[in-house]
């Protein structure tokens, strides 16, 4: 197994000194000595209290003012940078890059390189924020500010494609104490291995790391990937490596999950099923939600140390079924999630009733948590949007009477049956009905019909005002 030479180049890039072009400091700050109570002072003051109250146009307004006001002021520095953090939080990058660019080169400290950098990487320039990070001496900086440094590397050379280097800084950035805790830095670890690694790379991750965390991340996305590939031995190897693992490894309940599971037959995966329709009609629709659920995943781990075994229902009901059974028997899992669409969503159901596996739909279909005690419903039925809308209508503002505007489609005949019969229960009344094709672009027939008007009539010219402005 090779040793990648990259890291250990950028090991002795990282260790050498280079001349240092920092000021000592981590914030830009004012020595106790020129604090006075003068007009810059008082207006730099106001400014920042805008600025710590989140209220990030009106700061971004005081302090150009003070720029333009000000600009032999000692406290002129002060002002650039935190403008540039004023438009880093608008997302405005280019702009917060401008101010940065506007400090002198004296005033530039950790807090305002790293800024630097980090707008960098938001504008895509990755080359030039990767080169300027590793220009610097970080001797004299404080240990969080060099935690920093390290994740900013990493997720710079994540952008240049360079998933084992970002791996090294990662490593790095364990080592330092910083804002980021250990179990938040190995979260990114983890998912840069799920996400770049292959299995090959994971293999040489946890030689070249042994004895470290990241070995055992690594041991233990093997033994996931080869329980996935119906590899149990190897599997299992892999499960009781990363068990060696030193106590307070923050992977240890994931890894004993693993064990568990593959030791004990009887043992519920530490996993849940998700049936989307990743395929066919409602692709676009079940890959959101599998990009979204997976987002969440990355987000809680390991603090929930549960994986999701994602299967495509296509939208078929049959398929579903099928699906549910093999969750349940053979994947033997801890819960389903969906399916999306109401046909899949009936035939999932009452397998999942049938194998007594909890089910929680995303579908609106009626009825679907009553018909078992094991299905539950997070999604809004037609009845609840309906009954949301009449509510808001009838209740807040006092309205009465109701014209109906629905799509030509079963779901808009649907809704708009739903709304008549909701309005004439309650003592409404519907005066007016119309419905439009769903390719249609111009409503002005329908709306005409529904004011009581002339749909053919030609349209009138609005009188204008002198100005050219209409007349109201």
């Amino acid at each position: 197994m090779h040793f990648k030479i990259v890291c250990l180049s950028l090991l002795i890039l990282l260790s050498t000194g280079v001349p240092d072009v920092l000021a000592q400091q981590t914030e830009i700050t004012v020595s106790p000595a020129e604090t006075t109570t003068s007009p810059a002072d008082i207006a730099m003051q106001r400014a920042l209290d805008h600025y710590h109250a989140g209220k990030l146009n009106e700061a971004a307004g005081l302090l150009r003012g003070f720029v333009i006001s000000q600009p032999d002021s000692d406290l002129i520095n002060q002002a650039y940078y935190y403008l540039a953090n004023i438009h880093r939080d608008l997302n405005d990058p280019t702009s917060a890059l401008d101010y940065l660019e506007q400090m002198t080169e004296e005033a530039h400290n950790p807090a305002s390189i790293l800024l630097q950098s980090e707008l960098l990487l938001q504008m895509g320039d990755a080359v030039r924020a990767v080169d300027q990070l590793l220009q610097l001496n970080t001797q004299n900086w404080a240990l969080q500010d060099r935690q920093e440094r390290y994740l900013s590397l990493a997720e710079g050379l994540l952008a240049l494609d360079e998933p084992f280097k970002a791996l090294y800084l990662y490593q790095q950035a364990l080592m330092v104490e910083g804002e980021e805790t250990p179990r938040d830095v190995l979260t990114r670890i983890y998912t840069l291995l799920s996400d770049r690694f292959s299995e090959a790379d994971l293999a040489e991750t946890a030689f070249m790391y042994r004895d470290k965390p990241v070995a055992y991340l690594a041991m233990l996305q093997l033994g996931w990937r080869a329980l996935a590939a119906g590899q149990k031995e190897l599997a299992q190897e892999w499960a009781t490596a990363a068990m060696a693992a030193p106590a307070g490894f923050a992977y240890r309940e994931e890894a004993l999950a693993l064990l568990s599971q593959l030791t004990d037959p009887t043992q519920l995966q530490r996993a849940i099923g998700v049936l989307l329709p990743l395929s066919g009609r409602y692709a676009a629709f079940g890959q959101r939600v599998q990009r979204g659920m997976e987002l969440a995943q990355e987000e809680f781990r390991p603090y929930i140390p549960v994986r999701f075994i994602f299967r495509d229902t296509a939208g078929d009901e049959t398929v579903a079924t099928q699906q549910v059974a093999e969750l349940a028997i053979s994947d033997r899992v801890m819960g389903i999630i969906g399916p999306l669409v109401g046909n899949a969503a009936q035939g999932a159901a009452r397998r999942a009733n049938q194998e007594r596996t909890p089910l929680l739909t995303m579908s609106q279909k009626e009825g679907l948590a009553a018909s078992s005690l094991y299905v539950f419903r997070n999604s809004l039925t037609p009845q609840l949007q309906v009954r949301a809308l009449i509510d808001y209508a009838m209740e807040e503002r006092g309205f009465s009477q109701f014209g109906i505007l629905s799509p030509q489609t079963r779901q808009g005949e649907h809704f708009a049956e739903i709304f008549r019969e909701e309005i004439i229960d309650r003592g409404g009344e519907i005066i007016a009905e119309q419905s439009y094709l769903t390719d249609q672009t111009d409503f002005r027939h329908q709306v005409r019909l529904l004011q009581g008007l002339d749909p053919n009539a030609a349209d009138e010219e609005q009188e204008r005002n002198p100005d050219g402005s209409y007349v109201n």
